[in-house]
């Protein structure tokens, strides 16, 4: 198949960057913005409100169990952009809402279509588009989050201000309706689609170099099923690193600002380093994991995230500037962002990516479930973060042996790859 000059999968990046730019931002990552506006309304506590998060990590949870297998059979194109129309819907549904367990209700709609527009569709259209520079292209995908993050966090905060938290809302729907109208216009299902072949190193003046691009060709169309995958050990120690990133990312983020505001800093000077870094995180580990391979990108996201926790730990003591850099380094915790895909398609292949991708996704959002209350508990308990810091130190650890033996024990496993 002929390669055509401009390689159309950065479109693909492009426009993928831009749904982590805006509607991921706005509804995933900044929902808790709405906490205190819309608990003062409804005269509900914060315990209430924080169902609705639970309710949407189960419903995530379903939609990868239940649906990622039609999804990766399916066509993407129409896939992400229904499910980004009804997360449109839902979020123009939540300005409506005059009692608490509405909330929840459309809490949990929202993000089991949402699910169809984040890291499990995401990253199987990366892995179907690229076999080399596949690092490079997650790191532009999800650098849009971090981009969102800096430019939407102080306007997010001044709409709910000046317009209300209802009518921020209705804005969050327009834009997710947009978005959910150029997904339909510019993604496609696979490079087929544009008489195109999946981006690889390409020496086409040598014998040897086009036989070895026609061979990383066909990987994107080998692998193991689920259930193959779910029989090795390399699976469960896989899990194990995800469910660990995925407490370790949404209980430090969560508690981040009332961490920060509770020792008398700034906490929104402090989730902007963590906005800021995620773009710089992004771009940066992006060419490591090309480079260096997965086993080495994850010991660097391990080794700066334990590093995040010591800032944190000590910003309390020493000022703003530790909590400031905690937070900057913070953002090296792309664990779901690079480790789970790369890892999976490394040990698991391809033919069957988004199956196998959907277990990996299931674990990270069962780790996202247990950070919050795990670390809110513990500052219950104990009356203050230190406890928890130190604690999430020891899940970051436990990333670490996850994903070494993860790739310790499948090193054969290729070898048993089948079309």
């Amino acid at each position: 198949m002929t390669q055509k000059k401009f390689f159309y999968g950065w479109v693909i990046v492009a426009v993928l960057c831009l749904i982590n730019m805006i509607p991921i931002v706005l509804i995933s990552n900044y929902a808790s913005f709405f906490q205190m506006p819309v608990c003062e309304t409804l005269g509900v506590t914060y315990a209430e409100f924080a169902i609705g998060s639970m309710a949407g990590s189960i419903a995530g949870i379903l939609f990868s169990l239940f649906m990622a297998g039609k999804m990766g059979r399916g066509n993407m194109r129409i896939w992400m952009s229904v499910c980004m129309l009804i997360a449109a819907g839902c979020e123009l549904a939540l300005s409506f809402m005059t009692a608490i367990w509405q909330y929840w209700v459309i809490q949990f709609v929202l993000m089991f279509a949402f699910t169809g527009c984040m890291f499990l569709p995401i990253n199987t259209l990366l892995a179907r588009w690229f076999v080399d520079k596949k690092g490079l292209a997650t790191g532009i995908t999800y650098a849009g989050a971090g981009i969102g993050g800096v430019i939407l966090s102080p306007v997010l905060s001044q709409c709910i201000a000046a317009s209300g938290w209802r009518m921020t809302y209705i804005y969050i729907a327009i834009a997710s309706a947009v978005c959910a109208v150029i997904l339909f216009i510019f993604i496609r299902n696979k490079p087929e689609d544009v008489g195109q072949a999946p981006l690889v190193k390409r020496e086409p003046n040598t014998l040897t170099g086009q036989a070895e691009a026609k061979a990383e060709e066909a990987t994107v169309t080998k692998g193991m099923t689920r259930a193959e995958a779910l029989k090795t050990p390399s699976m469960w120690f896989l899990l194990l690193c995800l469910f660990c990133g995925g407490i370790m990312a949404a209980a430090a983020v969560s508690q981040l600002p009332t961490f920060v505001a509770e020792n008398g800093g700034n906490y929104a000077l402090v989730m902007m380093f963590y906005s800021a870094g995620t773009i710089f995180a992004k771009f940066l580990l992006g060419p490591v994991f090309d480079a260096k391979g997965v086993k080495f990108g994850s010991t660097l996201i391990v080794v700066l995230t334990a590093l995040s926790l010591i800032g944190l730990l000590l910003f309390p003591q020493f000022g703003i500037v530790f909590a400031c850099a905690g937070a900057l380094l913070l953002s090296f915790n792309c664990v779901a962002s690079f480790v789970g895909p790369l890892a999976n398609g490394q040990l698991f292949g391809y033919i069957a990516f988004a199956d196998c991708y959907g277990v990996v996704n299931i674990s990270y959002l069962l780790g996202c479930m247990v950070g919050p209350t795990l670390t809110a508990a513990i500052r219950t308990v104990s009356g203050s973060y230190d406890l928890a810091w130190i604690v999430l130190l020891i899940v970051t650890l436990l990333i670490e042996v996850g994903i070494v033996f993860a790739l310790k024990l499948g090193t054969n496993l290729p070898a048993k790859w089948h079309s």
